[in-house]
């Protein structure tokens, strides 16, 4: 992926890549670069059956899923390597790939927390089948700050 070390999570669907200790994220910003290869798969998810994630759709969709309740931000494109920008501020939930929102920003998400314990999979019916060269988390909604981030990220990756 230009040139860059990426981990490829490839189609093993039994890599399990768990996070050292669970994040229960409020108000959040999560920024990544990846290529999903055009097909459905979590970034980040649980390994709690019916649990919360964030996934991307074969439909050109990212879906964040919480306390059983799924929301779809359209227009995401997933056929290539991209930064992509996620948050929640309160309920609002924003989506953003390669600088570009969703034709639905911003869509109401529940007010509890997004509980997060692997990368790459949600509880291995959402496997990634890309690659991941960067995942970064903040517990905060860094919203202000996205133009300025996604540039430091794509300078650093050269992808738009």
């Amino acid at each position: 992926e230009n040139s860059k070390p990426a981990m490829d999570v490839g189609s093993a669907s039994a890599l399990n890549l768990v996070l050292n200790s669970a994040l229960a994220l409020g108000d959040f910003s999560i920024f990544f670069v990846t290529d999903f290869n055009a097909a459905s798969g979590a970034i980040l998810g649980t390994d709690v059956s019916g649990g919360d994630y964030i996934r991307a759709r074969t439909t050109n969709t990212m879906r964040i899923k919480e306390g059983g309740t799924e929301k779809t931000f359209r227009n995401i494109d997933i056929s290539n390597q991209g930064v992509f920008s996620v948050f929640r501020n309160g309920t609002a939930g924003n989506v953003f790939v390669d600088g570009a929102g969703s034709t639905n920003n911003p869509l109401t998400l529940p007010s509890g927390d997004l509980d997060l314990t692997q990368i790459a999979d949600a509880n291995g019916v959402a496997h990634h089948a890309g690659t991941i060269q960067e995942i970064i988390i903040y517990p905060s909604d860094q919203s202000t700050n996205r133009v300025g981030i996604e540039t430091n990220i794509n300078d650093h990756y050269g992808i738009y």
